[in-house]
C-alpha cells in the first residue's frame, strides 16, 4: 500500500513537471508570424550592419560580410520566427550559410544551387510583407 502511494505521488509530480515544463516552453518559445518575422529581420539587418564587409553576401540582407557564420545565425533567427510560407526558404538559406562556413565543396555547390530561388524568394517575401 505505501509502495502504490509513492508511485502515485512520483507520477502525479512527474506529470506536474512536465506540464510546468510544456508551459514555460509554450510562453517563451518565439511565435511564427509575419509581425516577429519582420521584427526579427529589422533587428538583424542592423546587427549586420556591424560586420560589414566584402567577402560574402546576402541579396535579403543586401549587405555584404567578412564572417560567414553571421548569415548563418541571421538565418537561425528567421527560421525561428519565419511564418509557414516563407519558413522552408529561411531553413534553406540557414542550411546554405552552414554549408559554406563547414567548408564543404560538394556540399557547398549542392546547396547553393538550391539556395538561389530561396533567397530571391526571401528577398521578394520580405520586400512585400517587411515595409
Amino acid at each position: 500500500m505505501e509502495t502504490r502511494k509513492r508511485l502515485i505521488a512520483g507520477t502525479l509530480v512527474f506529470i506536474v513537471i512536465a506540464l510546468f515544463l510544456v508551459g514555460v516552453n509554450q510562453v517563451t518559445a518565439p511565435k511564427r508570424s509575419v509581425v516577429n518575422y519582420c521584427k526579427v529581420y529589422k533587428s538583424e539587418k542592423a546587427r549586420l550592419r556591424m560586420y560589414s564587409g566584402h567577402t560574402y553576401s546576402s541579396i535579403v540582407f543586401d549587405n555584404r560580410v567578412n564572417e560567414i557564420n553571421q548569415y548563418s545565425e541571421s538565418f537561425d533567427r528567421l527560421v525561428e520566427v519565419s511564418p509557414d510560407d516563407i519558413r522552408p526558404d529561411a531553413k534553406t538559406m540557414a542550411k546554405v550559410y552552414k554549408s559554406m562556413e563547414s567548408g564543404s565543396s560538394q556540399a557547398t555547390s549542392a546547396t547553393i544551387l538550391n539556395g538561389v530561388s530561396a533567397e530571391k524568394s526571401m528577398k521578394d517575401w520580405t520586400a512585400l510583407h517587411c515595409q
